[in-house]
């Protein structure tokens, strides 16, 4: 779920939507929570102080953990998006057996790292995250992961193909997964690189109405589908139900963000 850009015109600063966000997370009543833009405020505008994934983690409590790349990125303002993808995994039913994160950049083990030749033209860093989980009921383990992709087209390219190499590389995808992220890639006007992007390894949760018309947008700004929901093919994950929910909690509220929350049974 992108916690939203505070530059969107159509949605209200953090301290006027906070409330409602989290109530939004909660009646969804997830075990499994993939965050874009858990911003870090006071590192743009100092006097506010607010820092997004700091008050959601404290408002979900000790029902949720959280897993967050917690290496240092300096003073350098463009670090408020330090909290770009972070889980959160409910402690009743899971247990955590180890995480990771690597940067979206030519230097990916270099924490928040930033490249602009080659095909990356990024200004802000960019990473993904996972979570080696176990299942305290039937002792099943798997992987979460979570990503938030450049709005670049070109550095979104070199995402996927540095996905492609280091995620088979560095998880045994021989066991489920589930990988969850705002991508910008819309599923209609992106085909090559969502086809890129599933590698023939994942599969996307998304279901397509029974009429044939394109699936709701996540995205108010440009009315697309840009975040998804994948999963491992034949790994015994089967979908049970996909959608978009409100991101507002009812008609008269306004929204807490200008992506919609993507949940997927």
């Amino acid at each position: 779920f992108n916690t939203g850009d505070h530059g969107a015109d159509t949605v209200p600063a953090w301290n006027h939507r906070r409330g409602d966000l989290v109530k939004i997370i909660k009646d969804s009543r997830a075990d499994l929570i993939g965050l874009q833009e858990a911003t870090e405020f006071s590192r743009l505008f100092p006097m506010r102080g607010a820092h997004q994934f700091r008050y959601i983690a404290k408002a979900l409590g000790s029902e949720f953990s959280p897993v967050r790349q917690d290496a240092s990125c300096g003073a350098d303002p463009r670090c408020v998006n330090k909290y770009d993808a972070v889980i959160f995994y409910r402690t009743e039913r899971f247990e955590l057996i180890d995480s990771g994160s690597f940067a979206l950049s030519a230097t990916p083990d270099k924490p928040f790292s930033i490249s602009t030749k080659d095909g990356w033209h990024h200004l802000f860093p960019r990473m993904l995250i996972y979570a080696h989980l176990r299942d305290k009921s039937s002792g099943r383990t798997f992987y979460f992961i979570n990503t938030h992709f450049d709005n670049n087209f070109s550095t979104k390219r070199k995402s996927i193909e540095l996905l492609s190499r280091l995620l088979p590389e560095r998880l045994r995808l021989s066991e489920p997964a589930i990988f969850s992220g705002d991508f910008n890639l819309d599923t209609m006007k992106h085909p090559e690189l969502i086809a890129g992007l599933l590698n023939g390894i994942w599969q996307d949760s998304e279901i397509t109405p029974d009429n044939g018309t394109r699936p709701p947008a996540s995205f108010d700004a440009k009315q697309s589908l840009i975040d998804h929901i994948l999963f491992t093919r034949d790994s015994g994950i089967t979908v049970q139900s996909w959608g978009i929910l409100p991101n507002r909690v009812d008609s008269s509220s306004p929204p807490v963000s200008d992506h919609h929350p993507v949940q997927a049974d």
